[in-house]
């Protein structure tokens, strides 16, 4: 009986050391956060010296703004990173589309009419919609898990409601607002913008929310199951293969933020104060087992959890098969970032109304936990560049954290000048080709073979095709098998 005892109490010391361990490494590895500095990778670091192209004509302007469903001075209705995009788009010139990346309203989306709170929600989307009269084009607002009630039941009814206030808000002649997927549904909306230039989106919520606890759900869609999503997400994708794409959605497939299993050091020690900033009480090592279930498992708006691996997964497996140019754009984490992988770029942007914990490295390109918003200019060539600014209040002008080329040009697309080294006019010693020489043993095995001749320089006049009988021009390459030529056409 004692031997069992000790063995017991062995195992729970174990057991606990165990996530001493852990709990310290998670604290040392996840402390380098990016509140102070924004984390530039070494391979972009000289991102300020690479300058985009001059006098090359934007054809499309993308905004994109998430989780902006709170005010900073709920008396005006305003937020300061809203009035600084304003300013920014009244200063724009082309085709525009403005985008909200989800969780539009906070806390659980837009309330019943009769509602209490239902006031302080509308003043809240007011905010974000007034945007819309400085936008030259369309402004759409896409569903996140805060505007489905938190994803809880009855979430359906929310986002038909806040897609029914966003829609009317505007008479006919007013600016367009929609949101895109209508209706609740899981239907992916396209947005043709251009020839070469396609908007996707996507509600990834719908995904997400537990389908039992709503009733009429996917009545009246054409997406009615998982299966078919992805299944139309390819043959969108394979539709546009030749197009540069653009998916918009709440969501991220990358992140460096909590819903990626990173945590400050803060956050391992005093982790109450996520519920409450004044509750500074140290719980070491426990506070570390909810991190580390982030990590692990997760909950379901985490990347690590097995329903929210589905769709990402599967949405980004989808692109990489096929090899398609596509930019995936979400917000949910609030911070800006930015990943990488091939020809699939990862764009977030959810920090229209506070900011959380971000990590540095792990593969991104770029982070930085504050508030703000991103851009992306597409020009004529199939050229495309991302802009991450940050805002700090009211009056405040945005400060460029990181520019970043997307796209190259299309081959072909824009006339570059070719600067060639001037030609000496003038006569030049040459030999037809020195290799020809040999020693005094393969000479005699070889023979002499004319090689002092070839080996010899001559002097060999130099023409300039510009001048030469009024200018020459190159028609056709000839020769045959031991020579080359290039035969020319006189002016």
């Amino acid at each position: 009986m004692e031997i069992a005892q000790h063995l017991i109490l062995f195992i729970m010391r174990l057991f606990i050391f165990k996530y001493v361990i852990i709990g310290i490494c998670m604290i040392i590895f996840s402390g380098c956060g990016t509140q102070r500095h924004a984390f530039i990778d070494n391979s972009v670091k000289n991102w300020q010296q690479i300058k985009k192209t001059d006098n090359k004509a934007i054809v499309h302007t993308l905004y994109l703004i998430g989780d902006a469903g709170a005010l900073d001075n709920p008396e005006k209705g305003t937020n300061y990173v809203l009035e600084a995009v304003k300013n920014e788009l009244d200063t724009s010139r082309g085709d525009e589309t403005l985008v909200f990346l989800g969780d539009n309203l906070y806390p659980k989306g837009l309330e019943a009419s009769a509602n209490e709170d239902r006031s302080r929600g509308e003043k809240v989307l007011n905010a974000q919609l007034e945007l819309a009269n400085h936008v030259n084009g369309t402004t759409v607002f896409i569903p996140g898990n805060h505007d489905w009630k938190r994803g809880h039941k009855g979430g359906l009814r929310y986002i038909l409601r806040q897609e029914d206030y966003v829609e009317s808000y505007f008479d006919q002649n007013g600016p367009k607002v929609k949101m895109y997927p209508g209706h609740g549904c899981g239907d992916p909306k396209v947005m043709k913008i251009n020839k070469d230039l396609v908007f996707i989106f996507l509600d990834t919520q719908w995904w997400l929310q537990n389908w039992e606890n709503e009733p009429g759900i996917n009545r009246g869609c054409e997406v009615k199951s998982h299966t078919d999503l992805l299944h139309s997400i390819e043959e969108i994708f394979m539709d546009h293969k030749n197009d540069e794409i653009v998916v918009l959605m709440h969501h991220p497939i990358l992140t460096n933020g909590n819903h990626g299993g990173n945590f400050s050091m803060k956050q391992h020690i005093f982790p109450l104060t996520d519920l409450n900033d004044r509750l500074w009480i140290p719980l070491p090592v426990l506070g570390s087992i909810y991190p580390l279930n982030r990590q692990v498992s997760g909950h379901v708006q985490d990347v690590t959890h097995g329903k929210n691996k589905q769709i990402m997964q599967g949405i980004d497996q989808i692109a990489k098969r096929l090899r398609v140019d596509v930019i995936f754009a979400s917000g949910h984490e609030h911070s800006l970032q930015y990943f990488e992988n091939n020809k699939i770029k990862y764009v977030v942007s959810g920090s229209g109304a506070k900011h959380t914990y971000t990590a540095a490295g792990r593969n991104a390109l770029f982070t930085k936990e504050a508030r703000g918003f991103a851009k992306i200019m597409f020009y004529e060539d199939f050229e495309s560049w991302i802009e991450f600014y940050t805002v700090t209040g009211y009056d405040q002008e945005p400060v460029l954290e990181f520019r970043k080329q997307l796209r190259v040009p299309r081959p072909g697309t824009i006339e570059e000048e070719v600067k060639f080294p001037d030609i000496p006019i003038r006569d030049t010693l040459v030999a037809a080709n020195k290799n020809f020489l040999a020693g005094s043993f393969k000479s005699f095995l070889m023979g002499e073979q004319y090689r002092e001749m070839w080996a010899t320089p001559v002097e060999v006049q130099t023409i300039n095709l510009l001048e030469e009988h009024g200018g020459l021009t190159p028609i056709k390459k000839g020769g045959g098998m031991s020579s080359n030529s290039l035969r020319m056409e006189a002016q």
